[in-house]
């Protein structure tokens, strides 16, 4: 089971793959190298290319997999692949990794999430997949904050220029009745109304609809990061949101984590790999 969307920018094939949870299974961290079910999906999906996939953990870093970009900010991780390296999978430390179209051929980028928000960005030299979470967008662990991802990858990318895919996610943006908010927070502030105040202070000047009920503020996510691209310059009709559909809403077909607590009645991840972001270079 699973969604599985195409679509053909010039140059690049995007895909989005979803599975979903796999009750009655050994507890997993989501550590991809002891995720073998994770590495065999990538295989399927992606055979004959140089695999890079990002490990999703919240840290903001970007890696780029080319050596033509200024990555003197220091959230920016640079590694090279040789064409020896083909058919390789490889984890690289991060939340999003952006590479040159030049740089190999074939290469695929992929992202693993679950309730997190996938985006694929390209413009006319460079393509990318970026991890977006309540962690390194905004942040409530504000020790540990060192500003928003997104305003860091727009200091390598021209958001005049660049078009943009908001895969599927929590409070996804289609089907309106959707009744699910962000992401769970700390156990003293976890009706939402942190986040939010953290999202003001980081986007003053976004517009976020929501509503309470049952104690809880409720929110479209994917709208939120459709109004913050928006506010970093980047063209509405360059922004594709008919795949932001909601995790926990199609959660037959879609991973999802807070769906899983609810249907396991446990804190506990089960084993998975999740909601995979795939994009490639064509030829």
């Amino acid at each position: 089971m699973g969604i599985h969307i195409q679509i053909s920018p010039p140059g690049l094939k995007v895909d989005f793959y979803g599975r979903p949870m796999l009750p009655n299974t050994t507890p997993n961290p989501g550590a991809y190298p002891h995720d073998p079910e994770c590495a065999n999906k990538l295989e399927q999906l992606a055979p004959n290319s140089t695999i890079i996939y990002s490990a999703s953990d919240h840290s903001g870093n970007i890696v780029f997999v080319d050596t033509e970009l200024n990555t003197t900010n220091p959230k920016g991780k640079k590694i090279k692949i040789k064409p020896s390296e083909r058919k390789r999978i490889g984890l690289v430390l991060g939340d999003s990794i952006i590479c040159h179209r030049s740089t190999l051929t074939p290469i695929t980028l992929a992202l693993r999430t679950c309730d997190c928000i996938p985006l694929v960005i390209w413009d006319k030299s460079h393509f990318g997949v970026v991890h977006v979470s309540n962690i390194n967008l905004c942040s409530y662990r504000t020790e540990n904050f060192k500003g928003s991802i997104l305003k860091s990858l727009f200091q390598y990318l021209d958001p005049k220029n660049c078009h943009v895919i908001v895969g599927p996610s929590i409070g996804g943006i289609h089907y309106g009745d959707c009744k699910h908010y962000g992401y769970t927070e700390t156990v003293q502030q976890d009706d939402g109304s942190h986040l939010i105040n953290q999202l003001f202070k980081e986007y003053p000047n976004i517009n976020i609809s929501r509503q309470k009920g049952r104690g809880m503020i409720y929110f479209q996510w994917g709208a939120i990061i459709v109004g913050i691209l928006k506010s970093h310059g980047v063209d509405p009709r360059a922004i594709q949101n008919e795949y932001n559909l909601c995790t926990m809403c199609f959660a037959e077909i879609l991973y999802s984590n807070r769906a899983a607590k609810v249907a396991l009645n446990r804190e506990e991840m089960t084993k998975r790999y999740g909601n995979i972001t795939l994009v490639r270079t064509t030829a």
